[in-house]
């Protein structure tokens, strides 16, 4: 915030040019142009975009069963499942096709 208010002190007090302000304050004339177009005290973020999912997000809730530690089988599953994820990350060249 400290910035901003220095980007439109400079700009508008000052009447330095953006390229000018951009140069002695190591930002880029963009990033000097929102700051003098600035009219908050939150900045303004775009709507992010929906975030595809990842590959196994199709088998997210078997998974979670397949992994749920409320129960003794569950629990004995989970341990095996993180002993084999284990073992791969620890040897990747050998599990590699």
């Amino acid at each position: 915030m400290e910035t901003i208010a220095k980007v439109r002190r400079r700009y508008h007090l000052n009447k330095e040019s953006v390229s000018r302000i951009a140069r002695k304050m190591n930002l880029s004339r963009t990033t000097v142009r929102k700051y003098v177009d600035y009219d908050g005290d939150v900045p303004k973020y775009p709507n992010r975009k929906e975030r595809p999912k990842p590959q196994l997000g199709a088998f997210e809730e078997t998974l979670k069963n397949f992994l749920f530690v409320g129960s003794d089988a569950g629990g004995e599953r989970a341990a095996s499942f993180y002993s084999i994820i284990s073992l791969i990350s620890a040897y990747p060249q050998e599990w590699v096709a």
